[in-house]
């Protein structure tokens, strides 16, 4: 009987001690890696391997090991095998090296932010105004933060409150991200995964890429 009662303990505490963004990536148990970006993706090959492939074909892999004196800390929303694999099937490829290195190194910019942008550091979203609707995006309008990427583009992070059994704003808060270029959200999963020159958050495998290739392969 008492084993049983301290199974249910553990049990429950796991229930309330996770967040529905955590939950996805279970191998993630410290936020904390001892290494670079690049170290932290190529030591996860069902999740990155992919990821890694491009970064290396677009000629990045000094920023993601923190060798360019000029941006020495980033954050990377961290795309996945899986919408790579998708993306290529969709363009009737079979690998990453069938992409140009200007392709990948554009894709790969476009989710690099300079700096070290934590969790805690983003804003939460102003409830009352709608990013969506075609409108500008500005922190003063929309809450968050607006960040540019490496290659130019913008985008919107923000966390948002949730309720925990009917009292409001007592549950975890969340990090999300909207792409105010693309027009798209990058669906978040784990954010906050902080190797030594800067953060990573991962998104979901289910995110969907809609960017044209214009014959920007095999070159």
């Amino acid at each position: 009987i008492m084993l049983r009662i301290i199974t249910i303990c553990i049990l429950v505490f796991c229930m309330f001690s996770c967040t529905k963004q955590d939950v996805i990536d279970t191998g993630i148990s410290s936020p904390y890696y001892e290494g670079t970006v690049m170290q932290f993706l190529q030591s996860d090959e069902y999740n990155f391997k992919l990821t890694v492939d491009m970064i290396e074909r677009g000629g990045l892999t000094d920023l993601f090991e923190g060798k360019v004196d000029s941006c020495s800390q980033i954050t990377f929303l961290a795309f996945k095998t899986h919408t790579i694999y998708l993306f290529l099937l969709q363009n009737g490829l079979d690998s990453v090296m069938q992409l140009s290195p200007d392709f990948c190194r554009d894709i790969v910019l476009r989710h690099v932010i300079a700096g070290k942008h934590l969790k805690e550091e983003i804003g939460y979203r102003n409830l009352n105004y709608d990013f969506t609707a075609g409108e500008e995006i500005t922190e003063e309008k929309a809450g968050g933060s607006v960040f540019n990427t490496l290659d130019g583009a913008e985008v919107f992070l923000y966390r948002e409150k949730s309720d925990y059994e009917g009292v409001p704003n007592m549950g975890p808060e969340y990090l999300y991200s909207y792409s105010i270029t693309e027009k798209t959200y990058l669906p978040m999963a784990t954010p906050d995964i902080q190797p030594n020159n800067g953060v990573i958050h991962a998104l979901t495998p289910y995110y969907r890429w809609t960017y044209e290739l214009k014959g920007r392969t095999k070159n």
